[in-house]
């Protein structure tokens, strides 16, 4: 962007005139030329700590971080927009919408207000069965969780699978879930996972038959056939 040595992170970050013009005229005037000859990890820690690092209020941390972030993606898409479509970056309206984006942001995190529901073990005579998906490049992993009603773990179970879509992975694992519940000799299940599409689904299968992952619902439904 200032058309001078060889742009690598260090200088599309911290080094390049652009982005200390950024910087400086953020809502946090930083000067990053004290971290020229340093590794960019160092200015990874700065924004993980930046209350030891650059000075910035305990009160602030989070509103600095969102900031940070938002700088450095607003730097990277200037960047992008230059190499991809030749538009030159203009600092001034890279600052208003550092601005605007950063106040969304914390507006969104606000307005969510979000307190996930605590965890909470099954009724006596049960067993809750959590299940999940981890989704990687090459390969998935399935997972379940069984607890009794103290909320002790009482078994676990892990399956390595293709790579798959989230959801579909999702619904694998519910299946991987009622399987293992089944195998391990339990009369009766909670059933609890964190895809409300999944969820929704084994609830209300007639209304998902023509979905990708209905041959794996109708399995589902099987193997709840043998619980209470």
């Amino acid at each position: 962007m200032c058309n001078d040595p060889p742009e690598d992170l260090q200088h599309l970050f911290l080094d390049c005139p652009f982005a200390r013009a950024i910087w400086r005229n953020t809502a946090w005037p930083i000067n990053v030329s004290v971290f020229s000859n340093l590794p960019i990890a160092e200015w990874s820690k700065a924004i993980i700590n930046p209350s030891s690092h650059l000075g910035i209020p305990s009160d602030q941390v989070w509103e600095f971080q969102i900031s940070a972030l938002v700088t450095m993606d607003c730097s990277w898409l200037a960047r992008n927009k230059l190499i991809h479509n030749g538009s030159v970056p203009d600092p001034v309206s890279c600052l208003k919408s550092i601005s605007s984006m950063v106040k969304a942001h914390l507006k969104a995190w606000l307005d969510s207000a979000f307190v996930p529901e605590a965890w909470s073990p099954p009724p006596l005579g049960f067993l809750k069965a959590n299940f999940d998906v981890a989704i990687r490049p090459l390969f998935s992993v399935a997972a379940v969780v069984l607890n009794d009603h103290t909320g002790l773990i009482v078994a676990v179970c892990t399956k390595k699978l293709p790579h798959l879509d989230a959801t579909v992975g999702e619904a694998n694992a519910a299946l991987l879930a009622v399987s293992f519940a089944a195998d391990f000799g339990c009369s009766s299940i909670l059933l609890e996972g964190d895809s409300q599409l999944c969820i929704l689904a084994i609830n209300k299968d007639h209304l998902f038959s023509d979905w990708l992952c209905a041959p794996m619902i109708a399995d589902i439904h099987l193997h709840l056939l043998l619980f209470s």
